[in-house]
Formats: structure tokens, sequence, C-alpha cells
């Protein structure tokens, strides 16, 4: 998936190499995105990621819920795009193995 400001731009298969080089040039071409964006893309969304996996975070059990606030990354893009991750992890409503607690995600300091 690429999305533009929060909007999907394209949704295609992770196999799908013919979709995802359209899309791509096309957001070359429609001025979303330079060159160099395009080429430090992948390792951009590999970042804050392996960044989440290796920080802190303060967990909070409660009766329905396990809370989970992860600390904020190096800098606020990086925690807005986890943030927004962290939004759509919250509606798939996941349970903790082996109980009935929701796991609720959020980053410290970013609105819920």
């Amino acid at each position: 998936m690429i999305s533009v400001h929060g909007v999907v731009f394209a949704h295609d298969s992770v196999e799908d190499r013919a979709a995802e080089a359209y899309a791509t040039i096309t957001l070359w071409e429609s001025g979303y995105a330079t060159q160099t964006q395009i080429a430090r893309a992948e390792d951009e969304g590999r970042t804050p990621i392996q960044t989440v996996l290796q920080s802190t975070a303060t967990l909070e059990p409660t009766d329905q819920e396990l809370r989970v606030t992860l600390s904020p990354l190096s800098s606020p893009h990086r925690s807005q795009a986890v943030a927004a991750l962290c939004e759509n992890l919250n509606t798939a409503e996941t349970r903790f193995p082996g109980t009935d607690l929701r796991m609720r995600f959020a980053v410290a300091g970013y609105p819920q």
C-alpha cells in the first residue's frame, strides 16, 4: 500500500511487482515523490519498525486491556508514522495470547 498525506494512493499485493512499479512511477510523475525519496522508501519504512522493536515501552494491564505505550522515536515524523500504525493495530482488536485482554497500542505524547 502506498499512501500520500494519509490517503491510499495505491493498494496491491506484495507479490505484484508490476503494480508496485506502476505506482512508483505514478508517484514520481505526479510530483508526490522525488527519485531520491522513492529510492530510500524501503529503508525509511524499515527503520522505524526496527527502532520500535528495539525501544522501550510501558505495559499497563487493566481488567480488559493490555496497554502498550511505546517510547517516541528520534524524530517527530517517525513517531507520527508509528502512532498511525498503532491506530491501525488498535482497530484489529488483537487479544494478548492466552488471555481475553485486548491490546491497545500508543506512542507516548501522541494522541490516541
